[in-house]
C-alpha cells in the first residue's frame, strides 16, 4: 500500500479515536476519489465507514454494510482485515442486545486470535483486551455474573500494562456497572467510572465521555441521589443530542424516564420511555425496546391499569425471547403472572410464574426461583389451595436453608406468617403476628417486602380487634398504617398512598372522628388526581360520597358509644387491605361524566364576589343557586378555619368542591362525577391568586360595598371557562 495512503487511513482511525467523527468521513470522502484504491483499500475504507456508522448509534446501517463485507471476506480465509471486521460485528451485536450471538462469535474470534497475530505484538494483545471486554459485558448480560468481575479485571489490567487509555476507560466503565451490583461496594463502583470519565475527557471523545456521565447518573439514582442524577444525564444528553447518536439518547432519555418515575412524575416519565422506546426501533435495539415495554407496563401496573400494564408487558416479552435470554424472560414471565394475581385470575397466574421458575431452574437461579415460590404461596392462598401453599412453602424452606440470603428469610417469615393464619387458634395467629414484627423492624428489608408485611399485620390485628374491642390494638394499627404511608412517600408510590390516606379514613371512622375521614378522604382524591390514577378517583369519590350519606348513623354510633365490631361492619376496610396486599385490580365503575355548573368566589365576611354560570348549563334558576349559597355559608366559618382547607358537600343531585385560600373561599358546582375537579379548582385558585391586580381588586371589592368591574369579571370568567368548560 502507498505510504502516503496508509498515513491517510492511519490518522483517520486517529479522528475516530478522537470522536472527530464528521472530520473522518469527509477524509474518507477525498481518498475514495483515488484511482489507485486495490480491493483491499476498498475493504478498510468500507469498514472504516461502518465504524462511524457504529460511533453514531446507527446500527442497522453498520450491519446492513458489514454484510456486504462479509461476503467479501468469505471468499478467502479469514486474515487481519476480516478479524477486524468481526470483531466491530460482535460489538454491534452487543449494543443491539444480541448477547448469546457476540458470544458465540467471541468463542470464533479467540480461536483464530493466536494464528493470526504474534502474541507478543501490540495488535495481539489490544486485541486480546477488547474480546476480554466484550465476554465481561455478555456475561453480565446473561446473568453468569460470577464470571464477570474476573473476565473485566484480567482485560483491565493487561490494557494498564500496554497503556491503551481508550479499552482501559471503557473496561473500567463496565467494571464499575457491575460492581454496583453490591450495594457494599458502590464506592468501589463510583471510583471506577469516575477514573473512566476522567481518562475519557482526556481522550476528548464526546460519544464516550457521553456514556461514562450516563453511568455515573445510574450509579447517583442507585444510591439515592436523583437530582444528582437528572443533573448528569442532562450533561450526557447534550453531548448524544450533539453528535445526533440516537442510540444513546433512547439509553439517556430511558433512564431520565426512571428518575421521573421516582419522582411520581408519571407522564414525564411515560414521555421519556416513549422517546426511548421510538428511537430504539429506529436504531432496532432490542435489548432497549423490551427495556422500554418494561418500563412503560411498570408504571401503568403503578397506576391500576392492570390491561394497559399487561399489553406492555407481553410487547417486551416477545423482544425478549427474540433474544433468548433466559434470565430478563424469566422475570417478565413473573411480572405478567402478578398481573393476572391482581386480576383474580389465579390459574393463569400461576401457569406465569411456574413457567418463570422452570427458566430459573435452568440456569440454577435459586434466588429468583425463591421469590417466585413466595409468588405462588399468595397465588395458593387467594385461591383457598392451601396444601398447594403449603407444598410450595417446603420448597421455599429448603432454598431459605442452603441460601442464608436475607430477602429470602424475610419472604419465607411472611410467607409462614400467611399460612399460620389460616388456623383459628390463638398461639398459632400469636406467632405470626411475632414473625410479621420481626420482617417490619429489620432495618435492611426492601420496600416491597416491609409494605407486605405491614399490610398483613393491620389485617391480623383488625381480627383482633373485633374480638377485643381494646383501643391498643386500633393504636398499634394506625402506627403501622403511618409507617406505611412513609414507605409510600418515600418511595414516591401515589398509588399505595392514596390507599393508605383512605385505609385511615377508614380507621379515623372506626374512631368515629367523621372529619378527620373525610380530609383524608380529600387528600386521596387530590394525589388520586393529579397522578392520573382515573379508577381510583372513581372509587374515592364513592366512599366520600357512601359516608355522606351515611353520616346520620356515624352519629348515632357515636352517641350509643357502639361497639368496634359494629363500627367495623359499617365500613369495607377489610376488603380494602384485601384489595391493598395483593394488589387487585381496581374496579373500573359507572359514572356519569362531569358536567360543569357554576362557580362562586364568597369573602370570608359572606359577600358573593364573583360567579360564573357555565355556557353548557345556563338553565340555573335563582332557587337553586340560592340553594347552593346557603349550603357553603353552612360549612363557611369551619372551612375558614384553616386556609387551603377543601371540603365537598353533596346538594340534591350537585357535588361541591370548596376550597379556601387566604381571606376567600373558592367553590365548583358539577354534576355527574369528575377525575378532575379538585386538580381544576385547585388550579383556577393558583391561577387567580398569581395575578396581583387581580387579586388585590377581590381584596378590595370584600372589604368595601363596591362590586367587581366588569372589565375584572372578564378576566375570572376567561380563566374560568379554560379550566372548568373544556
Amino acid at each position: 500500500m502507498d505510504t502516503n495512503l496508509r498515513q491517510e487511513l492511519d490518522l483517520i482511525r486517529k479522528m475516530i479515536y478522537a470522536g472527530n467523527y464528521s472530520d473522518a468521513t469527509e477524509s474518507l470522502k477525498n481518498i475514495e476519489k483515488l484511482e489507485i484504491l486495490s480491493p483491499k483499500n476498498l475493504l478498510e475504507i468500507s469498514l472504516l465507514r461502518t465504524i462511524i456508522s457504529f460511533e453514531f448509534g446507527r446500527y442497522q446501517e453498520a450491519l446492513s454494510n458489514l454484510l456486504e463485507l462479509e461476503i467479501e471476506c468469505d471468499k478467502r480465509s479469514i486474515d487481519k482485515q476480516c478479524f477486524e471486521l468481526l470483531i466491530l460485528k460482535t460489538n454491534i451485536l452487543i449494543y443491539t442486545g444480541s448477547f448469546k450471538d457476540s458470544l458465540n462469535l467471541i468463542v470464533e474470534l479467540e480461536r483464530n486470535l493466536e494464528s493470526l497475530f504474534d502474541t507478543n505484538s501490540i495488535e495481539y494483545k489490544n486485541y486480546k483486551i477488547t474480546l476480554l471486554k466484550m465476554k465481561g459485558v455478555c456475561f453480565r448480560a446473561t446473568g453468569e455474573l460470577s464470571l464477570v468481575e474476573e473476565t473485566l479485571r484480567k482485560g483491565l489490567e493487561l490494557s494498564r500494562k500496554i497503556n491503551n487509555k481508550f479499552e482501559t476507560a471503557e473496561i473500567l466503565d463496565r467494571l464499575g456497572m457491575s460492581l454496583s451490583n453490591d450495594p457494599d461496594r458502590y464506592p468501589e463502583a463510583l471510583e471506577s467510572v469516575n477514573e473512566s470519565l476522567s481518562i475519557r475527557k482526556e481522550i476528548g471523545n464526546a460519544n464516550y465521555i457521553a456514556q461514562t456521565l450516563n453511568r455515573l447518573g445510574i450509579l447517583s439514582k442507585e444510591s439515592g441521589h436523583t437530582k444528582e442524577a437528572l443533573r448528569l444525564y442532562n450533561e450526557a444528553l447534550e453531548y448524544a443530542v450533539q453528535l445526533n447518536n440516537k442510540d444513546l439518547i433512547s439509553i439517556i432519555r430511558s433512564n431520565k424516564g426512571g428518575i421521573y418515575d421516582s419522582f411520581g412524575d408519571l407522564d414525564e416519565a411515560i414521555e421519556n420511555y416513549a422517546v426511548s422506546l421510538k428511537l430504539s426501533q429506529e436504531t432496532n435495539n432490542k435489548n432497549m425496546i423490551s427495556l422500554c415495554y418494561l418500563n412503560i407496563a411498570n408504571i401503568y401496573r403503578n397506576r391500576g391499569e392492570l390491561d394497559t400494564a399487561l399489553k406492555n408487558f407481553n410487547l417486551a416479552l416477545k423482544y425478549l425471547e427474540e433474544q433468548g435470554y433466559q434470565a430478563p424472560i424469566a422475570t417478565c414471565l413473573s411480572q405478567i403472572g402478578l398481573i393476572y394475581y391482581s386480576k383474580g385470575d389465579y390459574k393463569t397466574a400461576s401457569e406465569y410464574v411456574l413457567r418463570s421458575i422452570k427458566l430459573s431452574e435452568e440456569e440454577n437461579r435459586k434466588r429468583a426461583i425463591s421469590a417466585n415460590l413466595y409468588n405462588l404461596i399468595l397465588i395458593s392462598l387467594d385461591d383457598n389451595l392451601l396444601d398447594k401453599a403449603k407444598e410450595y412453602f417446603d420448597e421455599l424452606e429448603k432454598i431459605k436453608n442452603e441460601l442464608n440470603i436475607k430477602a429470602v428469610d424475610q419472604r419465607y417469615k411472611i410467607a409462614e406468617s400467611l399460612i399460620l393464619m389460616t388456623s383459628t387458634r390463638f398461639q398459632n395467629r400469636a406467632k405470626a403476628e411475632g414473625l410479621l414484627k420481626e420482617v417490619i423492624n429489620d432495618e435492611t428489608t426492601s420496600h416491597e417486602i416491609v409494605e407486605k408485611a405491614l399490610l398483613t399485620l393491620c389485617d391480623l390485628l383488625l381480627d383482633e380487634l373485633k374480638i377485643t374491642g381494646s383501643i391498643e390494638v386500633l393504636d398499634e394499627i394506625q402506627v403501622y398504617v403511618a409507617k406505611l404511608e412513609s414507605i409510600a412517600r418515600n418511595q414516591h408510590s401515589y398509588l399505595l398512598l392514596t390507599q393508605t390516606y383512605w385505609l385511615q379514613s377508614q380507621l379515623a371512622l372506626i374512631s368515629l372522628d367523621l372529619n378527620k375521614a373525610k380530609k383524608l378522604l380529600i387528600q386521596a382524591q387530590i394525589i388520586a388526581e393529579e397522578k392520573q390514577l382515573h379508577r381510583l378517583v372513581l372509587k374515592i369519590n364513592n366512599e366520600y360520597e357512601t359516608l355522606l350519606n351515611q353520616a346520620k348513623q356515624w352519629a348515632r354510633l357515636k352517641d350509643e358509644s357502639a361497639t368496634f365490631d359494629k363500627r367495623i361492619s359499617m365500613i369495607q376496610i377489610d376488603d380494602l387491605i384485601a384489595s391493598m396486599t395483593s394488589n387487585k385490580e381496581i374496579e373500573m365503575l359507572d359514572f356519569s361524566l362531569e358536567n360543569p355548573m357554576y362557580l362562586i368566589i364568597i369573602s370570608k365576611s359572606g359577600k358573593t364576589l364573583f360567579t360564573r354560570k357555565f355556557h353548557t348549563l345556563s338553565t340555573l334558576d335563582d332557587a337553586l343557586i340560592g340553594g347552593f349559597i346557603a349550603a357553603i355559608n353552612s360549612f363557611a366559618s369551619e372551612i375558614f378555619e384553616t386556609t387551603g382547607h377543601i371540603e365537598r358537600i353533596k346538594h340534591q343531585d350537585y357535588t361541591l368542591i370548596i376550597k379556601v385560600e387566604g381571606d376567600f373561599l373558592f367553590s365548583y358546582v358539577y354534576k355527574g362525577q369528575s377525575f378532575t375537579a379538585l386538580s381544576k379548582l385547585t388550579n383556577y385558585v393558583e391561577k387567580v391568586s398569581s395575578i396581583k391586580f387581580l387579586w388585590n381588586k377581590l381584596e378590595e371589592v370584600s372589604k368595601t360595598p363596591i362590586y367587581l368591574d366588569d372589565s375584572f369579571k372578564i378576566e375570572l370568567e376567561r380563566r374560568a371557562d379554560s379550566i372548568f368548560a373544556t
